[in-house]
């Protein structure tokens, strides 16, 4: 059977996500990995973000949300990707919105802000698009991430 890796900057699995994912998939297991998974509540603290750092918002299992400094969670993702393509995943999906630099992988990585953009650009056109965030400390990222379709 084919696999499919889904990883969340929170904690897996995202009960509120995946089931409008798995249908879609046929024939192809999810297999969910979390950056936070295992965390405790104190290493969860030491990543909170401070003023200036690119903030991400999450889910926990226990469906509490929870915000983090990415420059914490990166190598805690890629951490993830290479051990899912260790697995024999046939492609990797970000369950993040969020903008990321280039994880070094060997499957195909999708990465939702991306098709995003390109989806909301053919759908868009003149028109004016609203976007919301999860979080307020989110807003000015979030300008910046969208302001081209200005």
């Amino acid at each position: 059977m084919k696999k499919i890796g889904a990883i969340t900057v929170g904690q897996a699995p995202r009960v509120d996500v995946t089931p409008d994912i798995e249908p879609l998939l046929r024939g192809i297991t999810l297999v969910q990995r979390g950056a936070l998974d295992g965390m405790t509540k104190e290493e969860l603290k030491a990543i909170e973000p401070e003023e200036g750092d690119y903030v991400l918002v999450s889910r926990l299992k226990d469906g509490t949300s929870v915000k983090m400094a990415e420059k914490h969670i990166l190598p805690r993702i890629q951490k993830i990707i290479t051990e899912l393509n260790e697995e024999g995943m046939e492609a990797i999906l970000m369950l993040c919105t969020g903008q990321f630099p280039h994880f070094e992988s060997k499957v195909p990585l999708f990465y939702p802000q991306v098709l995003l953009q390109y989806f909301a650009e053919a759908v868009i056109g003149e028109k004016t698009l609203g976007v919301l965030t999860p979080d307020e400390s989110q807003f000015p990222q979030s300008i910046q991430r969208w302001k081209k379709m200005e």
